[in-house]
Formats: structure tokens, sequence, C-alpha cells
């Protein structure tokens, strides 16, 4: 396929099995105002669920539209590679580590409800973390849109799921994720676990993943160690 340089993000059900697009009015505003694209230009398109197309835009009496020329679509993801992150005192580092997360290949992302961390968001605060999710995914040139589940306890990962806990005393070993079918990584908040929330994971059967010997901040534990299961887990997949 060849690569023209503004990908764009517009849902499945917005493109129409006769090759029409219909831009989100928000995204719309980015491809006419920010990015200043016209009528007959070509752009890339991403839908989120594996889709990736070529797009001739044309002008509408309501709304910016598209005809796709070109399309391709990716599987899913063999594992999904979950984070369960602590929601951040200071907004703006919860907001950092969304989009590295999404950078470096993380499929879901879930609030964890720790004892030290912020508990609930708003709806707002979620509406915001889901623009900044999608505009991770268009900036990294992924085809698959992470989902942000809701805030969630940390003992009651899905069924099949692979638990793994960031801390400094677990071991340094990722052997054995080959067909694994969901992994989460869980960090703890600022200040850390307390010693019950310790305990009571351990009593899960969580694995205590070591990150190095330093002592790194909760959104910086978050991407080290989900940059390194995510090259495990493609390594896993070519053996």
């Amino acid at each position: 396929m060849v690569r023209d340089p503004h990908p764009f993000y517009v849902p499945l059900d917005h493109i129409l099995p006769d090759g029409t697009v219909r831009f989100p009015e928000g995204e719309a505003h980015h491809v006419l105002r920010v990015i200043r694209l016209r009528p007959g230009d070509v752009c890339r398109v991403v839908d989120g669920e594996g889709g990736l197309y070529r797009v001739r835009l044309e002008g509408g009496a309501q709304r910016l539209a598209g005809r796709v020329l070109e399309a391709r679509r990716e599987q899913a993801p063999s594992c999904i590679l979950e984070l369960g992150f602590p929601i951040l005192r200071l907004r703006a580092r919860t907001e950092w580590l969304l989009e590295k997360a999404v950078e470096v290949g993380v499929t879901r992302l879930v609030p964890i409800r720790w004892e030290r961390s912020v508990k609930e968001i708003s709806a707002a605060l979620r509406s915001r973390w889901e623009r900044i999710i999608q505009e991770a995914m268009k900036q990294s040139e992924r085809l698959w849109v992470a989902e942000l589940a809701e805030v969630a306890e940390p003992y009651d990962p899905p069924v099949n799921t692979r638990l793994l806990l960031a801390d400094r005393n677990g071991k340094d070993d990722l052997a054995d994720l080959h067909g694994a079918p969901r992994v989460r990584l869980l960090v703890g908040p600022e200040g850390g676990l307390t010693a019950e929330e310790q305990a009571r994971l351990i009593e899960t059967g969580v694995q205590l993943l070591s990150l190095g010997p330093a002592r790194l901040r909760a959104e910086t534990a978050a991407i080290v160690g989900c940059h390194r299961l995510a090259g495990a887990l493609r390594a896993a997949d070519h053996v």
C-alpha cells in the first residue's frame, strides 16, 4: 500500500459497504482545519478494528466524506496485552501513561482501584482518555484501538489471564508466555501497595516481575513493563 502522510481515525461503522467513508465531526475538523486537506486529496484512514485504507476525500453537503481506493486488514493480536494501571493524582502523568502504553502495544487498559490511588473517574475524564488513546493509535500507526475498561479491582482478572505484578523483588523472567490468550501487568499506585493488597495478590498466584533494581515511578514502571511484555509476546509468536 502506498504510504500517505496523514492517518485519521474513522470507526468501522462509518465506512460503508459501497466504499463511502463518513468522517466523524471531530476528525473532519482535524482533516480540513488543522491538516488543511481538500477534496481530491488522498489520505490514510484506520478503523480501529484492523483496517487500513487509502481514501480520496470528497466534498459533502453535511459532512466530510471520502471514497476507499485501497484497503487491507490486519488480524487481531493473538494475545491480549492488558495494563492494570493506577489512577495517578496528577492527571498529566496518567495521560502520559495511556499514550505511551498504546504506543508500545497494549491492547486493553484497565484502571485499577488500589487503596492508595484515586478510585473513580468522571465521564468527562473517561472521554478525554479515550481521545488520547485514539490519538496514540494514529500516531503509532496501530490498526487496533486499545480498549479502555471500566475501573476494576486488582484481584478479578478475566478467565485464562496470566497475571503479573511489577515488583522489585520479583523474578526477571518472562518465560512460558507462548500460547497465553491474555496477559495482564499490574502496576501499583504512588506510595506502593498496602501489605494486605500484596498478600492477597500473592494468594491469587500473581507472578512478581522485576523491572530492575531502581525504584520507578508508577507511570515509568508501566511503560517499561509493557514494552518488555510486548517484545516477549512477539517473540513467543515466532517460536
